[in-house]
């Protein structure tokens, strides 16, 4: 058996680049591309009680949990009306039309829970 003696400051930077590539398994299993900013941004700290995950991107709450984003229908009525000449009742089945194909709902991806899951219960 071969013994290892590591200084606690080198076993929690171990743990960090191990929770680290958990994550960005994760990443790849809902099929965010590794090229994606996601992979730059992640960092797991040490701290002074363990470790910290940050992941500083404006938008990856929106990931994580899932977003339901509606587009406003006010500025589609007014370019309705401008671009077709449309009046009140056209332009709004027109923009009404448009808000349905552009509103932006995607569903959790919950790879940083289900990656801590993982590294906390991994053997």
């Amino acid at each position: 058996m071969i013994e290892v003696e590591l200084e606690l400051d080198e076993y929690l930077e171990l743990l960090s680049n191990k929770l680290k590539e958990k994550i960005k398994e994760k990443l790849k299993e809902y099929g965010i591309s590794s090229n994606s900013k996601i992979y730059d941004a992640i960092d797991v700290k040490v701290i002074k009680d363990g470790l910290e995950t940050i992941i500083d991107i404006p938008f990856i709450e929106s990931v994580e949990y899932g977003s339901n984003r509606e587009i406003p229908i006010g500025p589609l009525i007014k370019w309705a009306k401008t671009k077709f000449g449309a009046n009140d009742k056209e332009a709004y089945i027109i923009a009404s039309t448009i808000q349905k194909n552009m509103n932006n709902s995607t569903g959790a991806r919950p790879f940083l829970r289900k990656a801590i899951f993982e590294f906390t219960n991994s053997k």
